[in-house]
């Protein structure tokens, strides 16, 4: 079962909310647990409770299994803003395949977030 926190909606319509699903004992976002974006929530996160129930083959074995041995995992919102912002906080979380539960790059795979990323810290 996957609790939700901090879950408030934004009266901005078209931010982008960045989320980290993690067990109660972890504290360090940057190499532990999920961390994804989405747009709305509560959707989102029946989504994940639907496919790790249902055993998707896309999942990491770990999330699967911490999802199947813990009481509970938290999916909590760690911030909220434009799409661009929150794809660059997702690729400084999950710059390469295999950190935490994550199983793919962040920042929605597309380049976009990566090349914003690379030109903010060439500006840096």
């Amino acid at each position: 079962m996957l609790k939700l926190i901090n879950s408030e909606p934004s009266p901005e319509s078209q931010e982008l909310y960045l989320y980290w699903i993690r067990s109660e004992s972890m504290k360090d976002m940057s190499s532990e647990g999920y961390i994804g974006v989405t747009t709305n929530v509560k959707n989102r996160c029946g989504g994940h409770d639907l496919r790790l129930r249902s055993g998707s083959t896309d999942i990491s074995e770990h999330f699967v299994q911490a999802y199947k041995t813990e009481d509970f995992l938290i999916m909590e919102v760690i911030n909220a803003g434009s799409r661009s912002v929150i794809e660059i906080e997702e690729h400084a979380l999950r710059p390469e395949p295999n950190i935490g539960w994550n199983i793919k790059v962040g920042g929605n795979g597309s380049g976009y977030a990566e090349k914003l990323y690379s030109q903010k810290l060439v500006v840096s």
